[in-house]
């Protein structure tokens, strides 16, 4: 198990606790199972069959019923405050025995066959839901800490990369294409401007062009640069292959066929019949793991004859099961229900296993699985993605504030009568056209203060703006840059959409954090859907922001950074 803060806690009881999509997997297998553990009343027709699997459909619906209601209320924070495993294990229970109490209520009404009394109907559904709702979400955990330490191998991988000479020469080349795709962007749109207008008519052509330079141009950047970050399942594969099938389900597994078999047999017969399978799912999944491992080459063909066989477990219970109970097997359905159980259980343990980052030898594997090519495919891949997003948020940001404050000198020229002033703001837009995006590679001042009086000085005569900073001056750029695009992004929309007039701003170092506040006394609005500046302080601060309203009555902005020091100021 993973040694990290958390441990079992985190992986049961974390945000895959309930899931939408754990869910939706173990829909047809409670179905199937539902189906095959009740054949008195649905393995009979073709139309008993089909309405048993409606029934399935409609039984399932309460166990999801119960366990959305799980996730709103007492499971609500476990995304971020992970619960008991006790607590995911009792959801899983009620939330399956809920589903069993409604396939009894539906015998009952029905008039349909049932051997099993509904007391003991319930209680074998609630253990089953306890342990396969628990189970899937530790699986779904293991599976996306596997994603995230493969990301950071890659990382570790990629910072090594760029360190060499051909990087540098295709990232250089890379570079200049993206930023002359934001040039040209900047230019049409600021070619836009009508020509030959009134001050009056340009102000409402410049008020709209800062509109769609801080939204329109950025958004499709920032869209650009959203990579796919989902597993592929060829990598899980590969990974599962290595040692495809674990025993420890087999275990697991035969406490709950005790449970559902032991009702119509009595709980001793059960018992002993049970073993059979579990004997033949060890056996296979030795010879499977065994055979697998000498012959690399041949894995996928090994693992579906492996499956394979181990469904024929099913058949092969069945067959001693007739020989010892001669008078209650007559039907394919028992060893049907075996030999499904026997293929989930012990391929589910094996992948588990696979991707169980706990394991050293998992780690090792995972690390060799990353190709040379794709370190470089991800290098230049991540180094436009940033780029991408570091041009996206400076359009967003400080060329929209720019273009916002030019808007505003303009418009109060105009209604203080000034030419000169007026022409002055349209000569600071026609400035803008030649922006040079090639800064954002650049390092930018490690002062803090001075970074932000830059951006205070944009908005001088139009805003008050107080400073105060409690910072040494030895950050990394990356934290720079990150200052920059928070502040110049939280004046921007103080101004913009909450109508400020006065704005405090104040930066101060804790231990590992540098904490942002920006405070206006414009007017709080709640934000219904999020834009490109939410998006811009979740990378920068992922899920250490809050926007909230103020005494004065405006808003107070609050981002936490990750504190990044630089190398030789240590």
């Amino acid at each position: 198990m993973p040694t990290e803060k958390g441990g079992i806690r985190r992986l049961i009881g974390g945000r895959w606790a309930v899931s939408l999509r754990a869910y939706l997997l173990l829909a047809p297998i409670a179905i199937l199972w539902m189906v095959l553990s009740v054949p008195e009343a649905f393995l009979g027709s073709s139309s008993e069959v089909a309405v048993g699997v409606v029934v399935g459909v409609v039984t399932y619906l309460g166990a999801g019923a119960v366990q959305w209601l799980a996730s709103v209320t007492v499971l609500r924070n476990r995304a971020t405050s992970p619960v008991p495993v006790l607590l995911v294990f009792l959801v899983g229970g009620i939330s399956w025995a809920a589903r069993s109490a409604l396939l009894v209520v539906y015998l009952d009404l029905s008039g349909a066959p049932s051997e099993a009394q509904p007391v003991v109907r319930v209680a074998s559904g609630f253990v089953l839901g306890a342990v396969m709702v628990t189970t899937t979400a530790w699986g779904f955990a293991l599976l996306d800490d596997f994603q995230r330490s493969r990301e950071r191998l890659l990382k570790d991988l990629v910072a090594e990369e760029v360190r060499g000479e051909q990087a540098h020469l295709y990232l250089d080349v890379m570079r200049k294409a993206v930023q002359e795709e934001a040039r040209v962007g900047v230019q049409e749109s600021l070619a836009g401007l009508p020509a030959g207008q009134t001050h009056a008519a340009t102000s409402a052509s410049l008020d709209e062009l800062a509109r769609r330079m801080s939204r329109d141009l950025p958004r499709n950047l920032w869209q650009d640069a959203r990579k796919d970050r989902s597993l592929s399942p060829r990598l899980v594969l590969a990974m599962v292959l290595k040692r495809p099938f674990a025993v420890w389900p087999l275990v697991v597994g035969w406490v709950l066929g005790v449970l559902v078999i032991g009702r119509f047999w009595g709980w001793t017969t059960a018992m002993l019949i049970l073993l059979v399978p579990v004997m033949w799912g060890v056996a296979v999944s030795w010879l499977g793991n065994r055979v697998t491992g000498s012959f690399p080459r041949w894995g996928a063909i090994t693992y579906l004859l492996s499956l394979s066989l181990l469904g024929l477990g099913g058949v092969i219970t069945t067959a001693v099961s007739r020989a010892a109970l001669p008078a209650r097997i007559d039907s394919p359905d028992f060893g049907l229900l075996v030999g499904v159980s026997l293929v989930v259980f012990v391929a589910l343990g094996g992948l588990l296993r696979a991707v169980n980052v706990a394991e050293a030898q998992v780690m090792t594997d995972l690390q060799n699985s990353i190709s040379q090519a794709e370190i470089r495919a991800a290098t230049l891949e991540r180094e436009e993605t940033r780029l991408r997003q570091d041009i996206a948020a400076h359009l967003h940001s400080t060329v929209g504030a720019n273009l916002t404050a030019a808007s505003m000198r303009l418009k109060q020229a105009i209604k203080d009568e000034d030419a000169d002033s007026a022409t002055r703001a349209l000569s600071e837009v026609q400035r803008l056209v030649e922006i040079d995006f090639a800064v954002i590679d650049r390092e930018r001042s490690r002062d803090v203060a001075t970074l932000l009086n830059d951006v205070i000085e944009s908005w001088v005569g139009l805003v008050t703006i107080t400073l105060h900073v409690d910072v040494a001056d030895t950050l990394n750029v990356g934290v720079m840059r990150a200052v920059h695009d928070v502040v110049n992004e939280g004046v921007s929309n103080a101004v913009r959409h909450g109508d400020a007039r006065n704005i405090h701003i104040e930066v101060r170092e804790v231990p590992a954090r540098l904490v942002i506040s920006i405070d206006d006394d414009g007017v709080f609005r709640e934000v219904v859907t999020s834009g490109l500046g939410s998006r811009i302080f979740d990378d920068s601060a992922p899920g250490a922001w809050s926007r909230t309203p103020n005494q004065r009555g405006g808003s107070t902005l609050r981002v936490a950074l990750t504190t990044l020091r630089n190398p030789q100021a240590t």
